[in-house]
């Protein structure tokens, strides 16, 4: 090859080298980084597929999700039953999967500073303001003990050793309020409700399918009445779930990250004899077989189906961590009965689908629990076995 045709072939390897440099600058050509992928390691949502990494460009992190639809809700019947009983619904959600969090990631944290980084726990301290609860009182009538301030004491010692734990708290009374148990229920509803809409964009949905609920719930918060005949037991039925109320639960189920824990104490005036902790939790078939005793003799058709998609597992596991680690503080609390696992038709663990559980925490007409629930270390002490139950039910095996 002469010298004139070298300098001509190199010439127009040249041209060609910075053809193709120009065009991936703009834009045109992908860059190297992209090179020889076929583009499908993101989800329509945005976010890294499974098994990626999730870390995402500065592009990929300011653009916003695109909505492509609203919520589909599904709006199955419910399934058959004999002319005289209560229909269930069926034992799947209603709606897609929004949110799916991966607890196994909590697994052996136990030791670990913060061990519960992105875990919520919603607090209950029952009763409050003119409704003291249970209490107790001397021969002379003086007043030994009430139930709410055993409660909201527990509580607030809980929120301090929860949040140093990492958790985020959520308490439904902080001081000494009346708040109707639906009010409750409403505050956690909404709680949860206003998360999942914010959520929605994020998976490429829009909310107008259940913002509706909003303002069901906040119509109960205003209205703060327990009565059936006063609204402010709103969507929630007592018996069945409405179309709304199954829609507000299914939310809930998508929220495994959140707990809640309703504190309370005991009483048995025939016995002061009789004393130490009771933990109660529902399930399926426990709230079933409440709802049938109410409605075995009237019209099916008449009655709201059952809700079936608790999580029983769950809820056991989560009872039986809070009887565990609180006896691990308190080995005189265990109780001098037959069962100190039990399951509760309650409003508060029934008219939410988190994994739940409501804690007797000792018989104020006994002297020996009343010793115990009326002393501000033993308090600390009760509120740290609630800790460590929550700590166990996420981190342990």
């Amino acid at each position: 090859m002469t010298n004139r045709t070298t300098k001509l072939t190199l010439s127009i390897l040249v041209l060609i080298c910075l053809a193709i440099l120009a065009l991936s600058l703009t834009g045109v050509l992908p860059s190297g980084d992209g090179a020889g992928t076929s583009g499908s390691s993101q989800t329509s949502a945005g976010e890294p597929a499974a098994g990626t990494t999730g870390s995402a460009s500065a592009s990929q992190a300011t653009t916003a999700p695109l909505v492509t639809g609203p919520l589909p809700v599904e709006t199955g019947e419910p399934e058959p039953t004999p002319a005289l009983g209560l229909r269930r619904w069926p034992a799947h959600s209603c709606l897609p999967v929004v949110r799916q969090p991966d607890l196994s990631a909590y697994i052996g944290k136990a030791d670990e500073t913060k061990p519960l980084q992105g875990i919520t726990v919603i607090l209950d301290a029952g009763h409050g303001g003119h409704d003291g609860g249970t209490s107790c009182a001397d021969s002379s009538g003086r007043t030994l003990i009430v139930e709410k301030d055993v409660t909201l004491a527990v509580s607030l010692q809980a929120q301090k050793i929860l949040t140093d734990y990492g958790a985020t708290v959520y308490m439904t009374r902080s001081g000494d309020d009346w708040l109707s148990v639906y009010n409750r229920i409403a505050q956690t509803g909404k709680w949860i409700l206003d998360r999942f809409i914010a959520e929605l964009p994020g998976r490429g949905y829009s909310g107008e399918a259940v913002a509706g609920l909003l303002p069901q719930l906040e119509a109960m918060i205003a209205i703060n009445s327990d009565a059936a005949d006063s609204g402010g037991r709103g969507l929630m039925l007592g018996v069945g779930a409405s179309a709304d109320a199954r829609l507000l639960l299914d939310i809930q189920n998508q929220y495994p990250d959140v707990v809640l824990i309703s504190l309370h104490c005991n009483a048995y005036a025939g016995d002061s004899a009789v004393s130490g902790l009771q933990v109660y939790y529902l399930t399926n078939e426990s709230k079933y077989s409440k709802e049938i005793e109410y409605v075995q003799y009237s019209n099916s058709a008449d009655n709201p189906p059952a809700y079936t998609l608790y999580d029983d597992t769950s809820r056991q596991e989560l009872a039986m961590q809070l009887r565990d680690s609180i006896l691990n503080q308190f080995p005189e609390l265990k109780f001098t009965g037959e069962n100190d696992l039990l399951a509760g038709d309650y409003a508060i663990l029934r008219e939410m689908n988190l994994v739940s559980a409501l804690v007797e925490m000792g018989f104020v007409t006994s002297p020996d629990d009343r010793r115990i629930l009326l002393d501000p270390d033993c308090q600390r002490r009760i509120a740290q076995g609630v800790a460590d139950a929550v700590i166990n039910y996420y981190c342990g095996q």
